[in-house]
């Protein structure tokens, strides 16, 4: 038994000694670690956006539920909660019919923990709000070590009924979580370190995206429902219009960034849609033969990697405000 002595003593870490900024650098360290929030809620959050416009306010971290596409709001303060954070969580929520909300404070108010409460028996049981309190831990000279302590959450017969509401997945549902599920397994073991995602976390969807480490540019592997199967990144890095000139852009490397990928790429602009496309395509379904079906796991194991190598670093090197800027000029002056 240790004595007295052995023991260390456990010291409490200001989070801003560890994240000097809240949107500079927690926000993007919450993104890149979001399944720590997502265990601690008992969510599988897949996020798809940060500092996310919503009339002249901007949401922290937008997200989706894995297993049912629900949408899920993160707002973080790095500092006690207060009243103009939580009226601007509840016009986030309205703003993108949010299913589950989710307020993340290193302090969070006795009046704003009972708001939370208050909100979860009055609203309407599909919807679910989470206080979170961050705090930081350290023994010694140890690391720092985050723990979130959800202070506030539904009931659990309103938990139940959100898990009620939810149906059972089919059998094609099913092969599709098998098919991902066992792709994320091979990509911990051909790529370590390429993706954060955990197999059992995988949900019944069609297809499954990666984070590259660049906000709003993700890659992914995909079922169509035309019989095809296909690599992707999806460019969602700004606004529209930020969006569109990333891929113009990209679009006038496409000799080099085909060759770093290994084939010929479909590039889609989507002009009637926020985010564009650029893809590598070959045949197959969920419904194909076994062999088929490893062979389409194989060949996205090997590619998913070359795609983040091809797309995110000249992503990241894009000023996107300043190439907007010129955009505008050159039409002003255009004749």
């Amino acid at each position: 038994m240790a004595t007295k002595s052995e023991l260390g003593t456990l010291q409490y870490i200001e989070p801003r000694s560890v994240w000097e900024h809240e949107a500079h650098d927690f926000t993007p360290w919450l993104e890149e670690n979001i399944e720590l929030l997502g265990d601690a809620l008992g969510l599988d959050i897949e996020i798809t956006g940060r500092e996310v416009a919503v009339g002249s306010f901007s949401l922290d971290l937008l997200g989706k539920e894995a297993n049912t596409e629900r949408t899920v709001i993160i707002e973080n303060q790095l500092e006690r909660t207060d009243h103009d954070h939580l009226g601007k969580t509840l016009t986030y929520a309205a703003g993108l019919d949010a299913r589950f909300i989710v307020w993340v404070s290193s302090d969070v108010r006795d009046e704003h923990r009972e708001a939370i409460h208050w909100l979860n028996e009055h609203t309407v049981e599909t919807v679910s709000f989470f206080a979170v309190e961050i705090e930081i831990l350290r023994i010694g000279e140890s690391l720092p070590a985050l723990r979130l302590n959800v202070v506030a959450r539904p009931s659990e017969f309103q938990r139940e009924v959100v898990r009620k509401s939810v149906a059972p997945p089919t059998a094609r549902q099913t092969a599709y979580q098998t098919f991902f599920t066992k792709l994320v397994e091979e990509l911990h073991s051909a790529h370590p370190g390429f993706t954060r995602a955990r197999p059992d976390q995988v949900s019944t969807a069609t297809g499954k995206n990666f984070s590259t480490g660049v906000p709003g540019l993700t890659v992914g592997a995909w079922f169509s429902g035309g019989g095809e199967f296909w690599v992707e990144t999806w460019i969602a890095v700004g606004t529209k219009e930020q969006n569109k000139i990333a891929f113009e852009k990209l679009y006038d490397q496409r000799k080099v960034i085909e060759d770093t990928v290994g084939g010929p790429l479909t590039w889609e602009k989507k002009e009637d849609r926020k985010g564009s496309r650029v893809s590598l395509r070959r045949p197959g379904s969920i419904d194909s033969s076994e062999s088929e079906i490893e062979g389409l796991s194989k060949w996205a194991v090997d590619l998913l990697p070359k795609f983040r190598e091809a797309f995110a670093p000249r992503i990241a090197a894009l000023d996107l405000d300043a190439l907007v800027a010129d955009a505008t000029t050159d039409n002003r002056f255009r004749l």
